[in-house]
């Protein structure tokens, strides 16, 4: 894992703005590996929320985390000393139980899943079952997993039962470069033994996106998502036409960054990042640029002008420059390196 000193000292990729960015009005911000990995609270993070209020933005913590009921997370963060309450928290178990009422009413569901995730389901009026009336399996990231869980639910996926689970993570970032086994791997194992594939709820899907848009009444295109994993915080803001930002500060690394078909529209170190280059409005940023000194340009590498600004490095893509065009910044010791590099793109 690259931390965030590692990131900045190995003069690895920041995109940015060249002129404004967007004016993001709603931020969906995952929290495992973004604002916080277990109990460590990253540097900065708790001053960013603090930042939006103050600034006028909203903002919604939206997790693929369904070990933990939609209430639980509201005490972990105010615990943690985040501002929190019910209305900024939107989990993938919240968004499964919409689905199964809507899909699956009064159809008996067999979870494998935390008690908090099956009391989740319960509250969107979900009947769950262990009997001859399942229909569905319905898997959540099961911290008490058992062998009996598993057995019970390759049964009734071989007999035909509908097989849905709250989010494709294949891990749970921990402190210390450890892992544990998500939603993903547990139903990578489910459909190994019964050859039955499951239908995702939470990120990527960008129903999870929808349903916030529609019940905040920001669209799609102002709404930003904020994460640290390519496959499911990006994704989903690819999938619903949001924008979207990459932190460094949990599981992807430069290389997966590199070779992922999923990019993001801004990555940066860490969260206290976006706050310092996406200024409230279009004019206090207009204002930023003209007190920088004017750019000297120099031969571009690859298919990218290149300008120096006080000893670092901003590219432009050179057939369609315009004032939201992205920019990437390579700190000087990696000028090298990126232009060699083939990942990266904007």
């Amino acid at each position: 894992m690259t931390n965030q000193k590692d990131f900045k000292n190995r003069g690895y990729l920041r995109i940015f703005a060249s002129y404004y960015k967007p004016h993001w009005k709603l931020f969906l911000l995952d929290m495992d590996g973004t604002l916080y990995l277990g109990d460590e609270v990253f540097p900065g993070a708790i001053d960013f929320i603090r930042t939006l209020e103050a600034t006028g933005r909203e903002y919604i913590y939206l997790t693929n985390n369904s070990s933990r009921a939609g209430i639980d997370y509201v005490n972990r963060l105010r615990g943690l000393g985040f501002p929190c309450e019910m209305r900024n928290v939107f989990t993938s178990g919240m968004a499964t139980g919409m689905y199964l009422t809507d899909n699956y009413p009064g159809v008996g569901v067999y979870p494998v899943g935390t008690p908090a995730f099956e009391r989740e389901l319960e509250s969107y009026g979900v009947r769950l079952s262990d009997g001859g009336d399942v229909g569905c399996v319905c898997v959540g990231f099961d911290t008490t997993l058992t062998y009996a869980k598993l057995d019970r639910a390759v049964h009734f996926l071989r007999r035909g039962a509908a097989f849905v689970a709250a989010n494709p993570d294949w891990v749970c970032p921990m402190p210390a470069d450890e892992v544990l086994p998500d939603c993903g791997s547990i139903c990578a194992l489910l459909t190994a033994a019964s050859g039955v594939k499951p239908f995702y709820i939470g990120k990527p899907n960008r129903s999870m996106v929808d349903i916030i848009s529609e019940m905040t009444g920001v669209p799609n295109d102002k709404i930003c998502c904020v994460g640290d994993r390519l496959y499911t915080d990006i994704a989903v803001a690819v999938n619903a036409g949001a924008q979207s930002v990459l932190v460094m500060s949990g599981e992807t690394t430069p290389d997966i960054l590199a070779e992922s078909e999923t990019k993001p529209g801004w990555v940066m170190a860490a969260v206290p990042r976006i706050t310092r280059s996406a200024p409230n409005s279009r004019q206090a940023s207009k204002e930023a640029m003209e007190r920088m000194p004017p750019p000297i340009w120099v031969k571009p590498p690859k298919a990218f002008i290149s300008l120096c600004i006080r000893g670092r490095f901003w590219g432009l893509p050179a057939l369609a420059p315009s004032r939201s065009t992205r920019c990437i910044w390579v700190a000087p010791a990696a000028r090298k390196a990126s232009a060699s590099s083939s990942g990266w793109g904007l």
